[in-house]
């Protein structure tokens, strides 16, 4: 029998194929975006952060600078740059926080997320840095100095941030 063209049987095999290929191809694109937006958000803490210590430092506004991490109940978590006046602590507690004024709001990638055993779910904590020095200022005990982000997808994919008691900011 002489034909000049493909089968039925040969196209769905074909087709089979490159479904298979598509599918473990977007597998691991996705494992990659994951892993990007982690460290992609990673670098913009670390930059609010050493933005944060640099205003204190300089006492820009005559004021003390800070970042204020909220793991909310539901994704996106955020965290914003925020100034206060020279009574407000580093702290923690439920729900968003108050005192200090938000200046710049920044949401995470909605893939990652604090980790909430490093920060309940439903709660803030404020790390405050000192005008001059840019030390934190009175860490009270329940601060722990490390952040872990992770992915929602993945826990076991983290990034830790570590802001330590004289205001040196690691990753």
């Amino acid at each position: 029998m002489d034909s000049k063209g493909i089968t039925l049987i040969e196209l769905l095999i074909v087709m089979g194929i490159m479904g298979i290929i598509m599918g473990i191809t977007s597998l691991y694109f996705s494992q990659y975006k994951g892993s990007q937006d982690l460290d992609s958000d990673l670098k913009r803490v670390v930059a609010v952060f050493r933005d944060a210590e640099e205003r204190a430092i300089t006492q820009e506004n005559s004021l003390r600078w800070g970042v204020r991490l909220v793991n909310n109940t539901t994704p996106p978590d955020f965290f914003y740059l925020i100034s206060a006046s020279d009574t407000l602590l580093s702290s923690e507690g439920p729900g968003t926080g108050s005192v200090a004024t938000l200046i710049t709001t920044y949401p995470f990638e909605t893939t990652v997320e604090i980790n909430s055993g490093n920060l309940a779910n439903g709660s803030y904590r404020d790390f405050i840095f000192e005008k001059r020095t840019g030390e934190l200022v009175n860490p009270p005990p329940p601060i722990t100095p490390n952040l872990i982000l992770d992915r929602i997808s993945n826990t076991a994919d983290t990034r830790t941030i570590t802001v330590n008691a004289n205001g040196t900011v690691t990753y």
